[in-house]
């Protein structure tokens, strides 16, 4: 079977090869099927599973074998969707990636209904029946048939979604007819044959999320609301012990791992005294399995596009049902979130099939409110772990998830937030910026106006570095204007197609409430005590910075084009009110270390201490990384600043020297922050401004005038005799 499983590019082969001779089908395609059936048919429950690994591998990987078969295959599959209940969703996800081997929307779109129709069918009452008050802690602790149902069609829908794809060549999207007809243009340029099934099944996942986090908070401070206190403690015995799966995950997570652990929590939460421990081992598994499919569900149910961006009750969606599960969850349950739904939405490449107007409506209504649910959730685990009273006595494993969940959330929140300033584009006039064409309206308090009007990207490949996430990603980072730039991306006015790897960077950066909320959320993690995620988090303020210097195009450096920019002055102010200012903060009150007898200490006690720390480096002294990347998201900001300074003078004929800079307020107020910091004065940052401005130094002189600077301040002082590199 997995020997088969490994035959689909053969058969692919194999099609086109004949279709040259004439011939219309591939003789092994019929009874390979049929044998692959018979299994799941008839099979024990392991090779059932492997078959249908073997169909989805096939139906894949070998269109155009497929094809001349593809109306016989559905319908014998089909026939067997009734005869399996537990791998019904992996035959219904080889059911659907079979159907994109017609290449054609019609076909595949009554395929999938007729496919799909029962299901839907079912999970309309079945949420309507869930969602009434006290139904789901009743069918947990009762019968829980409704319960089972419910987790196999959210895996199947999950799987249908996934697998409902649509062909990425614009020819063969003409042909099959997968273009939005340009009289019906509903937002959506590519159709997703799932799209009705996707926008029927919507409603009740709404209406299931927003039950399944009433009935089953799994913050250990949250009790379930309308319930007895008996039947209360029955259920926080299953929504606040987490199940075995995810204690596994949590384990995996972490940066230093020891051999005992697997063993030493096989069991961390044995069922409470009476109870029947298989039946509470089954139920806490369930509810896992429910919740992490109802995430998934809907992180796939937002690829489909089609159908779903468009549903008229979205917005109404995103603002309550869909927001409301991060009040009251466990980190680990926000971190799934997180990685389920909003970085499968928020991807560089997601919502390629949408349009630009589609795509900011959506990230308009979704991302204000998420970031900043998000981030106060994470604040306040943040918050209860460094507070005394915040590490009780009672299970340790408890306790323990507790502070591996707050470190995974946060570094996959950052990881988020950080995306979406650093890829991205929107329909440049970077032609007129050079020229000089382009009018300005000055800078404004959230900087959205100024780029509104001029937001060009170029779209630039991910960073790549060692110790990208530890604060050494502005490394990479080009020294002046003349370095390297990044291509321009794709994109369209509010009816054309978003290109892949497009992001989200420009939409973010042309509407002020999105801007406001994705700052704030980089801001807030620069108070986390994580490591990882603050280095993470300086990374993406240094993008900020410099998409708010650029008029929202580059997110790396600064080139002439910007430097000479008309607004280029009031953006300056804009970069120091919004990143320079938090990040000098920072390096006056940086987060304190993890108290050295408690479980956070346990978790990122040593990843702290290294973050914080000079690195000797072939007898030297290198400064830490959390220098290196306060250094690497200043720097732009700074280097910025002095060429716009430069600038300016030439316009008005005088010399650039550090006696002018009283007349740049974007620049003084900038020398005045650095003469605050630590072991600093004004000399010393007077001296940094003569390096800045001087012409025969180069970008790595005044780099590292200002990453002495920055060392001096946030780094302990080098002992006697120790050099620094």
């Amino acid at each position: 079977l997995e020997f088969l499983g490994r035959a689909g590019p053969a058969l692919d082969v194999l099609a086109e090869l004949g279709a040259a001779q004439g011939r219309a089908e591939v003789a092994e395609i019929a009874p390979l099927f049929n044998h692959l059936f018979s299994v799941i048919e008839s099979g024990s429950p392991e090779l059932r599973r492997k078959a249908l690994a073997s169909c989805i591998s096939i139906c894949k990987a070998a269109p155009r074998a497929i094809r001349p078969v593809l109306q016989a295959l559905v319908e014998k599959a089909a026939a067997l969707l009734k005869s399996i209940s537990d791998e019904q969703h992996m035959l219904c996800e080889a059911l659907v990636a079979a159907s994109t081997a017609a290449q054609n929307f019609e076909q595949q779109q009554t395929l999938l209904q007729n496919l799909l129709a029962p299901l839907v069918s079912q999970w309309g009452p079945l949420t309507q029946s869930l969602a009434a008050p006290g139904k789901l802690t009743n069918g947990l602790l009762g019968d829980r048939s409704e319960l089972d149902a419910a987790h196999r069609l959210l895996l199947c829908f999950a799987a249908c979604f996934r697998a409902s794809t649509v062909p990425s060549r614009p020819d063969v999207i003409a042909a099959g007819g997968f273009a939005t007809p340009g009289t019906d243009n509903c937002g959506v340029i590519v159709r997703n044959p799932a799209a009705g099934v996707a926008s029927a099944v919507l409603p009740g996942l709404a209406s299931l999320f927003r039950a399944f986090h009433t009935s089953f908070p799994s913050d250990a401070g949250r009790m379930p609301a309308g319930l007895d206190q008996a039947t209360a403690a029955k259920v926080v015995a299953y929504s606040c012990a987490l199940e075995k799966e995810e204690v596994r995950a949590l384990t995996s997570s972490l940066d230093t791992k020891r051999n005992d652990e697997a063993d030493a929590w096989a069991d961390p939460f044995p069922p409470p005294p009476g109870e029947d421990p298989a039946r509470v081992l089954q139920g806490r598994q369930l509810l896992y399995g429910l919740r992490s499919n109802l995430y998934k569900c809907l992180g796939a149910a937002f690829s489909v596009q089609d159908g779903v961006l468009t549903h008229p009750e979205l917005s109404a969606m995103l603002s309550t049902a869909f927001m409301e599960g991060l009040d009251c969850a466990h980190p680990y349950h926000v971190e799934l979130q997180l990685r389920s739904i909003w970085l499968v939405a928020f991807a560089p490449s997601g919502l390629q099939q949408s349009s630009e107007a589609l795509r900011r409506s959506f990230a308009a209504a979704a991302l204000p409110r998420l970031m900043a649910k998000a981030a106060g959730r994470l604040e306040e685990c943040w918050r209860r772990l460094r507070a005394p009273e915040g590490e009780p006595s009672g299970n340790p494993v408890l306790l323990w998830a507790a502070c591996t969940g707050t470190v995974m959330a946060s570094r996959t929140f950052v990881e988020l937030a950080s995306s979406l300033v650093m890829h991205g584009g929107v329909p440049g006039k970077y032609e007129q910026m050079a020229s000089g064409t382009t009018g300005g309206g000055g800078g404004t308090t959230a900087g959205a106006q100024t780029m509104q009007a001029e937001a060009p990207e170029r779209q630039g490949q991910r960073r790549k570095g060692k110790d990208r996430s530890s604060g050494g990603g502005g490394k990479q980072m080009s020294d002046g204007g003349g370095g390297p730039t990044e291509p321009m991306s794709g994109g369209g006015d509010g009816g054309g197609a978003s290109k892949p790897g497009q992001g989200f960077a420009g939409i973010v950066f042309t509407t002020g409430e999105v801007l406001e909320a994705v700052q704030g959320a980089l801001l807030a993690s620069l108070r986390w005590q994580d490591p990882k995620s603050l280095g993470h988090a300086l990374v993406g303020t240094q993008a900020a910075a410099v998409r708010l210097m650029s008029g929202g195009e580059a997110y790396q450096s600064l080139r002439d084009v910007h430097v000479s920019h008309p607004e280029a002055p009031q953006r300056c102010m804009l970069a120091l009110q919004a990143v320079l200012r938090p990040l000098v903060a920072l390096c006056a009150s940086p987060p304190e270390a993890p108290g050295g007898d408690g479980a956070l200490h346990t978790v990122i006690g040593k990843p702290f201490f290294d973050f914080f720390s000079p690195e000797k480096q072939q007898g030297q002294l290198a400064p830490s990384p959390f220098a290196a990347g306060v250094t690497g998201a200043i720097w732009p900001i700074l280097w910025g600043m002095c060429q716009i300074f430069v600038q300016v003078c030439k316009k008005s004929q005088i010399k650039a020297d550090a006696q002018q800079v009283v007349n740049f307020p974007a620049l003084m107020e900038a020398c005045q922050l650095l003469a605050s910091l630590r072991r600093s004065d004004q000399q010393g940052v007077q001296s940094l401004l003569a390096t800045m401005l001087d012409e025969g130094a180069d970008a790595k002189m005044k780099r590292g005038a200002l990453r002495s600077l920055i060392r001096a301040a946030v780094d302990p002082d080098a002992a006697p005799g120790e050099l620094l590199a």
